[in-house]
């Protein structure tokens, strides 16, 4: 075996202090770099998500005050049903409904924002006269159910009788979304 030059004891040693400074960079410095940015990408994300929520507190503390406010001065709180009230809407449709000489009720649901469900009615009916219709659009707007009035159209036949089409949207609060639109008809 023979012995290193001087010049050849200079390149190993300058081979081991690149291979040194490559393993630190490659094993030590660059995973910790990676870590630290994933990190302030986790803060950044929590920073907004916890803006998020004290912006929905805030709200949320803004309409306990409005109820309150409400109950103070002795106006009656309806909370929103839950999913599915057909039937209380049904019944509470054909309650005023009765004075009509005939009517057709045909739903249609529709999710919207915040797990609120919109579930359309359109109602076609048909009463004695005018003041009858009135009554009628008014006791369906002063329904204790969540609901209004998204379309009406009043008809005088020439009988005297009015026929009157109102489409309503009455409100329900639904845990999980509804993935297919239903329809269903009742008629009197």
């Amino acid at each position: 075996m023979r012995k290193l030059s001087v010049r050849e004891r200079g390149m190993l040693a300058c081979l081991a202090v690149v291979a040194i400074i490559s393993g630190y960079i490659l094993f030590f410095h660059m995973p910790i770099t990676q870590k630290i940015e994933s990190l302030q990408l986790e803060v950044e994300q929590a920073e907004a998500l916890d803006a998020q929520l004290d912006a929905r507190l805030l709200k949320q503390q803004k309409m306990e005050q409005e109820l309150a406010v409400l109950a103070q001065k002795g106006n009656t709180i309806h909370q929103m049903p839950k999913y599915d009230n057909v039937q209380m809407v049904m019944i509470e449709l054909h309650r005023i409904l009765t004075n009509a000489y005939e009517y057709a009720l045909t739903f249609q649901t529709q999710q919207g924002e915040d797990n609120i469900l919109r579930r359309y009615v359109t109602i076609p009916f048909t009463c004695g006269n005018y003041q009858q219709a009135k009554d009628i659009l008014l006791q369906l707007h002063n329904s204790p159910l969540r609901n209004f009035l998204a379309d009406l159209q009043v008809v005088q036949n020439e009988d005297g009788s009015v026929h009157t089409t109102v489409v309503m949207a009455f409100f329900e609060y639904n845990k999980s979304p509804v993935k297919d639109v239903e329809e269903t008809e009742t008629t009197e």
